[in-house]
């Protein structure tokens, strides 16, 4: 949806070959691994960092 934020969910539907309630357990899916990814306090942005080869 990102791609194309002009496809209206039949569009999406037909573009995917998926129903509609797959994309909407797809969306929920993608909503919570959003929100369970660690930040850091220093993170002004909110965005998780990845530690880098030690």
């Amino acid at each position: 949806m990102r791609n194309q934020p002009d496809l209206d969910e039949e569009e999406l539907a037909d573009v995917t070959g998926l129903n509609f309630i797959q994309i909407e357990r797809s969306l929920i899916w993608e909503s919570e691994c959003f929100l369970r990814e660690p930040t850091s306090p220093d993170d002004p942005e909110g965005k998780a960092t990845s530690p880098g080869p030690a």
